[in-house]
């Protein structure tokens, strides 16, 4: 919701694409809600034309069941009686990564920032991350941020530099973002 206030106070148009989450995004926010991270590919791919860039601060699911149930899977009314624990086996698929998909159709004037919130082997991971993505920029942080106020983003670019470190209040922090995004010749300033 930060990064879409923080676009709006620029005079730009966020198009937000949101699974579901208990954020309410600013009015005048344009927001997609889907469910699936099949969902979330199609609309992205659907909107990504129409978009200077994408930050893809969303962390949909990396795997998906192979084989979803429409209905509770109940215990066996021996488990019930015996006191035996029967076992259930899942078979899980990867999903689409949606930043790699819009990074082989972008234009050259369009960017892509991808996050990554990873535990250990942070840098090293990142740069993997942004690389197997095709992304611009990625931006880096912790556990910490969610469900918080505050938060401290490490900006890496290509190279494996950290060209920027933003930290404080979400909002204060998705507009030096923005700002950056902006200075870099990446983000349009509002006056088309």
């Amino acid at each position: 919701a930060a990064l879409a206030c923080g676009v709006l106070e620029r005079g730009l148009m966020p198009v937000v694409v949101s699974g579901p989450v208990a954020i309410e995004y600013p009015v005048g926010a344009e927001v997609h809600n889907v469910i699936t991270t099949d969902e979330m590919l199609s609309v992205c791919r659907e909107l990504f034309a129409g978009c200077i860039g994408v930050i893809g601060a969303a962390a949909p699911c990396d795997f998906r069941s192979l084989s979803p149930s429409d209905e509770k899977i109940h215990k066996s009314s021996d488990s019930v009686t015996s006191g035996y624990v029967n076992k259930i086996s899942l078979e899980f698929v990867e999903t689409p990564d949606i930043l790699r998909s819009l990074a082989e159709v972008k234009h050259a004037e369009q960017w892509i920032v991808a996050f990554a919130l990873e535990t250990h082997n942070c840098y090293e991971r990142a740069l993997q991350k942004l690389k197997r993505k095709g992304a611009d920029y990625i931006a880096l942080n912790n556990v910490s941020a969610i469900d918080a106020h505050q938060t401290r983003l490490e900006l890496m670019d290509g190279a494996g530099k950290i060209v920027k470190t933003f930290t404080g209040e979400k909002l204060v922090v998705a507009r030096e973002l923005l700002s950056f995004l902006c200075d870099e010749g990446k983000m349009g300033t509002g006056d088309g």
